[in-house]
């Protein structure tokens, strides 16, 4: 997507089948916020809904064009690349429609490219389950990946993410957090243990993650050693090598 022009991507990120991105644009002194939601293949359940919805001519950015539906209301407009359906969602009152078209033919037919992050879960405690991953763009870009033992959509009781740090401010946050607690495999590693709770910070280069763990009675000292030994961090500058957040998870 080609967020310079006249939105900005606020955050992304993947929860349960889909792929979405918080995009903000403005006009004159008025904020609007839109939602993308891309779905995995076969899964979207309100295609019907959709095409049964306003026909519009989507022209994307090379001039092609897709065929999109609005609801009634036309604060969601939807269009599908074979089975894979894109969903945009306004979330300002007013007529959305004209904004929503400008944004959709900004974005093009085949949609965003995989989501990925500079790190690996080589480890998940048992019964927990990948529960969302997300990018802050407000945060200088930190990657988010959180895991629950429970139902999707609760509030993650384990979570990683991760930072990349330059200059002062890596030297500031290394002189923060003291000597290491770990210095093996060429990356430094720092357990902090509070009253129920623990966070676990590992760094390779100028990568930084943060392994929150919220109850330790769920996810004690020695499971908490096995996270860090299965836990891989990558090079944040590079983007090539970064992998899909929920690979191997399940």
């Amino acid at each position: 997507m080609d967020s310079t022009k006249r939105f900005s991507l606020e955050r992304k990120g993947i929860q349960g089948n889909r792929e979405y991105f918080v995009i903000a644009s403005a006009e004159g002194n008025q904020a609007h916020t839109a939602e993308l939601s891309i779905y995995e293949p076969g899964t979207f359940t309100g295609g019907s809904r959709l095409l049964g919805g306003h026909r519009v001519k989507i022209v994307g950015p090379a001039r092609e064009f897709l065929i999109g539906y609005f609801l009634a209301d036309g604060h969601i407009l939807g269009w599908h690349w074979g089975d894979t359906w894109f969903v945009l969602r306004s979330h300002t009152p007013g007529d959305a429609r004209k904004r929503l078209l400008s944004i959709a033919g900004q974005i093009g037919g085949t949609g965003g490219s995989p989501y990925r992050v500079p790190f690996s879960v080589g480890y998940r405690p048992a019964g927990f389950s990948p529960s969302h991953a997300l990018h802050l763009y407000s945060e200088g870009g930190a990657e988010t990946l959180g895991m629950t033992k429970g139902a999707v959509g609760e509030e993650a009781q384990l979570s990683f993410t991760v930072k990349r740090l330059l200059g002062k401010d890596n030297a500031h946050m290394r002189q923060s957090l003291g000597k290491p607690d770990s210095t093996a495999h060429g990356r430094e590693v720092w357990f902090t243990k509070m009253p129920s709770a623990a966070e676990i910070v590992v760094r390779t280069g100028d990568c930084f993650a943060h392994i929150i763990v919220r109850d330790v009675a769920l996810i004690p000292r020695a499971e908490q050693e096995k996270l860090v030994n299965g836990f891989i961090l990558g090079n944040c500058g590079d983007t090539t090598n970064w992998a899909y957040p929920f690979a191997g998870l399940s």
